[in-house]
């Protein structure tokens, strides 16, 4: 998760790229200062994450959004749970969410992974809701007044682990899920 001081690069550089100096100013725009080395390192930091990439043009460095990098965990757990269950995405992906997040599920959430809407699911009332609204909200993620806050009806550790691999495997970009579940180890003499 970005927060902090990457998360407002990330906001400055939205619809700009641009040096550090031009950053830096746009930080104190923001009423945040960040000395240049400070800056420079989380710039260096997020390069080497991937979520920033950067052209040499001498004198200086001028960074960017690397959208290829920058993907929602919500679309990364859709993309898992269609893979395995293609025919309950919805009430998975609510499994996969609830545990994961360790707290109920907005409808909307839900929307974000690009899956059915659940049947498996019962309401909460959480006394946090208003908190994760907030929360939400600061990672960009709308969520109404009224919107409702789910969990699974249905518990299923074994399919919460298989789909947490899974789901690293995917956010890797590691190809074949069902190929490397189901190929035995080989030794290296086997090869």
């Amino acid at each position: 998760m970005i927060t902090g001081v990457s998360k407002q690069i990330m906001e400055v550089l939205k619809d700009d790229e641009l040096s550090i100096s031009g950053i830096k100013d746009k930080l104190e725009s923001r009423n945040l200062k960040v000395h240049r080395l400070t800056l420079s390192g989380y710039l260096s930091s997020m390069v080497d994450m991937g979520l920033l990439k950067f052209k040499d043009i001498r004198p200086a460095k001028v960074y960017s959004i690397d959208d290829k990098k920058v993907v929602s965990i919500y679309s990364l757990i859709g993309k898992t749970v269609r893979l395995r269950y293609p025919e309950r995405s919805g009430d998975m992906s609510l499994l996969l969410l609830f545990n994961l997040f360790n707290r109920p599920v907005f409808i909307r959430e839900i929307e974000l992974c690009d899956a059915d809407l659940p049947r498996a699911y019962r309401q909460s009332f959480s006394k946090r809701k208003e908190l994760y609204v907030q929360k939400l909200g600061l990672l960009g993620i709308n969520i109404t007044e009224n919107e409702r806050l789910i969990e699974p009806s249905f518990d299923d550790k074994n399919a919460v682990l298989s789909l947490m691999r899974d789901l690293i495997l995917v956010s890797n970009d590691i190809q074949h899920i069902e190929e490397i579940s189901e190929t035995e180890q080989k030794t290296l003499e086997d090869l």
